[in-house]
């Protein structure tokens, strides 16, 4: 982990498969960027647009 000069914080961690991935990142959904690789910045996109897709029109 480190703090960059604009404030911005860089987690990285390492991941033995995609389930650990998916654990790992849970908790950070809101706050974060995959930087790499990109077929895991895929799979957090499909994610964010399922739940998205789930939860139109759904009064609040």
């Amino acid at each position: 982990m480190r703090k960059e000069k604009d404030g911005r914080i860089v987690v990285s961690f390492d991941v033995h498969n995609d389930m650990d991935f998916r654990e790992h990142i849970a908790r950070w959904m809101p706050y974060f960027r995959v930087l790499e690789p990109s077929r895991y910045r895929e799979f957090i996109r499909g994610i964010a647009t399922q739940v998205a897709t789930r939860n139109e029109g759904i009064p609040v």
